[in-house]
Parts: structure tokens; sequence; C-alpha cells
């Protein structure tokens, strides 16, 4: 165990005891009962006392005798502010100790405690997400309140501001990296996290509040990449445009196939520009052709309940050798023409085209369709069924599984 020098005097101070010795000042944590830093003193500098004078702390020390003269100087101990403290031990990643300091300013019955809590912890995500350790930050950062623009400008080239040239975590990464592009996807797929997540968030609160032209407040880091978003005031249906926006256009870049399912599936309304993303989709449908892409036309049509146009789409991906793909496909098309068209033309129309590649399911269309079993008979189905190639087959399987 190392010897410790003598103590000479002791003052506590709020949450702090200040051990005043001959060579230094331990101060420590009284909550946690952990020393929390060390103040030196000067090698001809002979500490006699600490004390406490109009909420100042006062230490008393002794100086070498000049021409038989005692001397003696006054130090004035101030405490850092709160949110300084919390910055600096937030830039070493002392996360408990960040936490204690911000413990330690808050009163119990601070009415914007609330407040106070979820900036910090958006600190501490932007501190970690920074520092590429994308799973704690995304602990901190899932029930607070940051901006998704903040996050979303991170990606190149996904954000834009009029007037402003807007840093992207590519920018980071060459700081602290190089030219590392692995290191730069990593990092785009971990905003991608976190925008996923708002967007949830919001959803959840648009159906409790249902106020589409709310002015959304977002919190933001004090080191934040670009300081034009810390005047954001943009409104729900702005925001979550531009989330979906976001979302989809990233998910059909990197060919995210089951992202892209996921997305759509876990939302009720896409909310989009409707002309400018058509017309986003229809270009890149002309040079892109894969099946991501093909799926979020899909999607995007279901979802503005243009249901032939996203059927017409249906039968080209089920021509696709993904098997995942034509998977999601059928199941797109069973749904679609199950509840959604009452017309039987059509419903039969592109029932055929089903038939053609996955019979089963074209067969599950016409016994799960309420229109067609209360409209069409039996006969007429059979009938209509015999009229198609591979007929016998067919019609059997028809027979069979409305027998079942």
């Amino acid at each position: 165990m190392q010897k410790q020098s003598p103590i000479v005097s002791m003052l506590i101070k709020g949450s702090y005891l200040l051990v005043l010795r001959d060579t230094l000042i331990n101060v420590y944590d009284l909550i946690s009962f952990i020393k929390v830093q060390d103040i030196a003193i000067g090698k001809e500098e002979y500490p006699k006392h600490i004390f406490e004078s109009a909420e100042k702390i006062i230490v008393l020390l002794d100086l070498p005798p000049q021409k038989s003269e005692h001397l003696s100087k006054l130090v004035c101990l101030e405490e850092i502010p709160a949110d300084k403290k919390i910055q600096a031990l937030l830039s070493e990643y002392k996360l408990t100790e960040a936490r204690r300091a911000f413990a330690r300013s808050m009163q119990a019955d601070d009415p914007q405690y609330a407040e106070k809590k979820g900036r910090f912890n958006v600190e501490v995500g932007w501190t970690l997400f920074m520092a590429f350790r994308f799973g704690e930050a995304e602990e901190w950062l899932a029930s607070a309140n940051y901006d998704p623009f903040e996050f979303a400008a991170l990606i190149p080239g996904r954000v834009q501001k009029e007037g402003v040239e807007l840093k992207s975590i590519k920018d980071v990464v060459k700081e602290k990296y190089g030219d590392e592009e692995a290191k730069c996807n990593q990092a785009i797929e971990a905003v991608m996290k976190l925008l996923e997540l708002k967007r949830q968030v919001l959803a959840e609160e648009y159906k409790v509040h249902r106020s589409a032209g709310k002015v959304l407040t977002f919190l933001h880091p004090s080191n934040g990449l670009n300081e034009t978003f810390k005047d954001n005031r943009v409104s729900f249906i702005e925001t979550i445009t531009m989330l979906d926006t976001l979302l989809v256009k990233s998910y059909i870049k990197n060919g995210h196939l089951k992202q892209l399912k996921n997305f759509f599936d876990s939302i009720d309304t896409f909310y989009c520009d409707y002309e400018r993303f058509e017309s986003y989709l229809k270009r890149h449908l002309k040079d892109d052709k894969s099946e991501t892409c093909y799926l979020a036309s899909i999607c995007f049509y279901e979802k503005k309940e243009k249901y032939t146009e996203a059927l017409d789409l249906c039968i080209k991906l089920l021509q696709s050798e993904n098997t995942k793909a034509t998977e999601i496909t059928c199941k797109i098309m069973v749904r679609i023409l199950t509840t959604k068209l009452f017309d039987a033309s059509l419903i039969f129309k592109y029932v055929e085209k089903l038939l053609e590649r996955h019979p089963k399911k074209g067969i599950q269309v016409l016994l799960d369709n309420d229109y067609i079993k209360r409209n069409i008979s039996t006969n007429e189905i059979l009938d209509h069924l015999s009229k198609l190639p591979g007929e016998n087959k067919i019609c059997l399987l028809y027979t069979s599984d409305a027998a079942d």
C-alpha cells in the first residue's frame, strides 16, 4: 500500500470532501466515496489550512521567507461548472464519472430534469457514436430526443441545407482512419438503425397526437458536426417524410431487400412527395433493375393504393431467380388480390400470371378472395381455369384445395 503524505486540514463542500496534504489536495466524491481529482501544490509552498469563505474554497499556503519576511498566499479554488466537467469527462470516455457529475448537478425536484437528462443522454450518445462505439451509442440514444436530421446528414449526400456545406461521417473517418471504406459503411449502417428507431418513435407519437403540422424540437450535442441543425424547427410531416424517403433510397442503394420488406411491413403510411419519389423510382428501374428497386416500387404503389401498378411490377419480379424476392412478391400479390381488388376480370388477369409460377398461391387467391366467393361459382372458376396451360393439373389442385 502506497504511503500518503500527512493530512494538514480537511473541508466538506457540498458533496465533496477536500483533503489538504503537504504536497497536494485530494478531492473525494462523498456519494460514491471515490477520489475524483488531485490538485498539486507547488514545491516551495507549504499548506496550512483549507476553509470556506463566501461560498469560495480558500487554501492558505506559506511561502519561503524573503529577507526575514514571512510570506503567505491565499489560493481560491472554484468548482468547474457541471456542463464543462461533464464534457471534459466525456472527451476521455469516462462515462461513469460523467454520469455521477450529472447526478450531482441535479436537484430531485428540478422541473427541467427530464429535458436535462435527455440532453445528457444525447451528449453521451453522440460522443460514443463519434468514437465508433455504435452499440453503446444506440443504448444511450434509444430514448433520447435526438435530431434525426443531424444524424441523417452523416450519410454523404443524403441531406442538403441551402448555402451550407455539411460534414458527413466520411469526413470523420478520413480524419481518424484515412480512406477506410469499411469504417464508413459501418458508421452508415449504425446511422440507419438510429433513423429507423426515430421513425418508429415519431409514428407512435403521431398515433397519439394526430398533428402532422406540429413543430418538433430536438436536442443537440454541444460538439455536433454541423451547427446549422441547432436551430432546426421542422414539422412532423417534414421529419417523417425525410426519414421514409432517405431510408428507402438507402435500402435500394445498398441492395437491402430484407430491411426494405421489414420496413414497409412495419409502417401504416409511407410519407413522401409522391410525384418526386415515383419519378425517382422510375429512373432507377430503367438503370438498376435490381430486385430491391422493384420491391421498393411495388411496396410504394401498394402503400399509395395503386394496386394495378404494384401488381404489374410483381409480375416482372416473379421472373427473378432470387428465391427470397419471388417469395416476398408472392405474398404481396396474394395480399392485394385477396383483400384489395373487387373486379373479377382484374383478379383473374393477375391470378393467371401467379398460377404460371406458383400454382398453389394462385389457387389460394381464388379460395380466399371474398368477392370471388360471393360472386363467382365454382363451375365458372373451373371453366376459366380449364382454358389455361396445364389446365388439368390446375383444376385438380383447385378442387382438391377447395375440398380441404
